[in-house]
Formats: structure tokens, sequence, C-alpha cells
């Protein structure tokens, strides 16, 4: 039988995982932004967020965590949006 620590060491390197891909997240987030700058677009818009959630929601083998990862996808989604933002307000003051 396992050990608690042991899980809660196998929980942190999940969690590294996740911060790992995270960053990825946020480095196609600001390739996203450049490119929609380039072409003079917007960002998608929540509406949009919210279907491709759902969708992502749909493909989970657990639908008893899918209230959690409703909230998870939720959160990751405002902040790569609010990188985003950041990112485009940069564009702006620069142009200024």
């Amino acid at each position: 039988m396992a050990k608690l620590v042991d899980y809660d060491a196998e929980m942190m390197n999940i969690d590294r995982q996740i911060l790992q891909l995270f960053v990825q997240k946020l480095d196609l987030a600001q390739k996203a932004v450049q490119q929609k700058l380039q072409q003079k677009e917007l960002l998608a818009t929540r509406g949009e967020d919210i279907e491709a959630d759902a969708t992502q929601l749909e493909l989970s083998q657990r639908p008893e965590y899918r209230a959690y990862l409703r909230d998870l996808l939720r959160d990751l989604r405002i902040i790569t949006r609010q990188y985003q933002a950041l990112l485009y307000q940069k564009n702006i003051d620069k142009k200024d």
C-alpha cells in the first residue's frame, strides 16, 4: 500500500507538468496575439470560449469530475485572456 507522502509527491510532480504545459499555452497565446495583430483580428469571444470548453468537457472520461474540470478550464482561459489583453495593451502603447 502506498504511503500518503507518495501520493503527495506524485501530485506535486503532476503540478509541475501542468505548469510546464501552461507555459507552452502562454507561448502559443503570445503567438496568437502576434498573428491576430498582423491580420487586424480580435481574439475569440467569450461565447466561443464557452463552446470550446463544453466540447472539451464532453471528452472527459470521468463525468464525476466535470464540474471541477469546467472550473479549471474557465480559470485557465481567464488567465490566458488576461495575458493576451496585456500583450494587446503593450502593442497599443507602443504605437502611441
